[in-house]
């Protein structure tokens, strides 16, 4: 190249680190921001095929799921490791408890150690199932095929199977008991899978555990439900029947509708703020501030936590005649990831 100014592009375009088929960029064109946005791109890192998933570890390590699974430090970047999974496109990051990760493919679960990407064991499994509860002795596992199971923590090896039909079960390990959320909440038994305990909440479509609490959604409510003494904490109307999505800040509970976020009180279930957004998808809090996705127009919207004010957006994607990137959203410690296509975007103040 004899053109100074194209090869200080190409220069600058291209990496600081190199992995495998994993680019991680310090210097690029940065995604739009509009409205003065509260946060700046600090990173950006390119893989070879398609993100599916993301998932967080304890230590604030960020899983990305492409036909690896990528264990990436949220700081920089830079890919720790990766092991090659498979072509899945709904498939999941995994869980991780103990520095174990959790995962699974169309065939096969999977432990993994966290900081060195070493597979500890390798199981058989049918259903192409995903990672939806672990604990120190137990891995559930539910997606297709119809399968609910049970697996041993320490070795893989199937201890119950249940088939449940289409539907996925929502499933929350808490101290002893395991909990359903599906057609109302229930208990099941640790060594049968089958159902001990049962509260009519009517049909369940989404849910999410904050401590020892459950929240859950049905048609037109949203409720509490508190697992220690198995009652019904509040139960409010919420209109605008949509698939609800979940997250927490500290004593508010933020629940997206089809054309507005809110933010719910989480003792009483009272409205504490809402804001119009059309089909709003993966709420994600980063310190004292909402990040939430419109649907449909791939911006990221950014709300004060306290009292819902809009402190600006950026353009996730541009959205082309039928045709939308893939886009996932998910917060580790001070920083929100943003996943688009096969590029993992990270901003912070």
């Amino acid at each position: 190249m004899k053109n100074k100014s194209t090869w200080r592009s190409f220069l600058i375009v291209l990496a600081l680190a190199w992995v495998g088929h994993t680019l991680t960029y310090k210097f690029f064109p940065p995604i739009p921001a509009k409205e003065g946005f509260p946060f700046t791109q600090k990173w950006m890192t390119k893989f070879g095929s398609n993100i599916f998933s993301l998932s967080v570890a304890h230590d604030g390590t960020l899983l990305v799921r492409t036909a690896y699974l990528n264990a990436v430090n949220p700081s920089t970047g830079q890919v720790k490791w990766r092991i090659l999974l498979d072509h899945e496109f709904d498939a999941d990051a995994g869980m991780e408890k103990d520095g174990v990760i959790y995962v699974t493919t169309p065939t096969s679960l999977l432990a993994i150690q966290l900081d060195t990407g070493e597979v500890i064991w390798k199981e058989h499994i049918e259903g192409g199932n995903l990672v939806i509860g672990v604990s120190e002795d137990i891995i559930l596992l539910n997606g297709y095929g119809e399968v609910f199971s049970a697996h041993d923590a320490k070795t893989g090896k199937n201890l119950w199977k249940n088939y449940i039909g289409e539907m996925m079960v929502q499933t929350y390990i808490i101290g002893a008991e395991i909990f359903t959320a599906r057609n109302g909440i229930s208990t099941i038994s640790h060594s049968t899978g089958e159902k001990t305990w049962g509260l009519n909440t009517g049909f369940i479509t989404a849910s999410a555990q904050s401590g020892n609490l459950i929240f859950f959604s049905t048609e037109e409510q949203v409720g509490c439900f508190d697992p220690k003494s198995k009652t019904l904490v509040w139960s409010e109307n919420l209109p605008e029947y949509f698939y609800r999505e979940y997250a927490f800040w500290n004593d508010a509970l933020v629940v997206t509708a089809q054309h507005h976020i809110y933010a719910l009180d989480r003792a009483s279930g009272k409205i504490l703020w809402k804001q119009n957004i059309e089909t709003p998808a993966n709420p994600t809090v980063v310190g004292d501030t909402i990040f939430v996705m419109e649907g449909f127009g791939r911006e990221i919207f950014a709300f004060d936590a306290r009292s819902g004010a809009n402190k600006g957006s950026l353009f996730s994607s541009i959205p082309q005649l039928l045709y939308t990137e893939r886009n996932d959203m998910i917060a580790s410690g001070k920083f929100l990831i943003f996943a688009r296509g096969n590029r993992l975007f990270t901003f912070s103040e």
